[in-house]
């Protein structure tokens, strides 16, 4: 029996298993962690453990890309502290990063909140919003 021929004949579930699609008990893998409490993250210090630790920095990896936000097609002459000033209604901001080339910006920019509520109510009120006459898109 060739390769080709004993791929075929395991079944779809034990393949999707092998590929880390499907977990032991049946869950599907790549269904998105839901954020934890803080009452959780304080039971997960507690026991301690390598694995904790990781899934912590996960979570929080998570947390910060839910709080970061792009906007683009901004005009060439805003500078950081006129996206604070334009976006600081949404919330407290921790960072805006402008890359510049030349001296000038390149036109676009990413915005990290302390919470993804703030970036979710920036996202839905500037997506289309008019600055310097140019719409300027939101988005994650």
């Amino acid at each position: 029996m060739s390769a080709r021929d004993r791929s075929r004949s395991r079944s779809p579930g034990a393949a999707r298993k092998r590929r880390g699609w499907e977990t032991d008990d049946g869950a599907d893998a790549s269904a998105p962690a839901k954020p934890q409490t803080p009452e959780e993250i304080a039971a997960q210090l507690a026991g301690g453990g390598l694995g904790d630790l990781t899934s912590l920095m996960q979570n929080g990896q998570l947390m910060k890309s839910r709080c970061r936000i792009y906007v683009g097609s901004l005009d060439y002459s805003l500078t950081e502290s006129d996206i604070r000033q334009v976006f600081q209604a949404f919330g407290t901001i921790i960072n805006v990063e402008m890359p510049k080339e030349g001296g000038r910006s390149k036109g676009f920019c990413f915005i990290e909140y302390t919470v993804p509520e703030a970036a979710e109510m920036a996202i839905q009120a500037m997506q289309g919003f008019q600055l310097k006459n140019r719409t300027i898109k939101v988005g994650r």
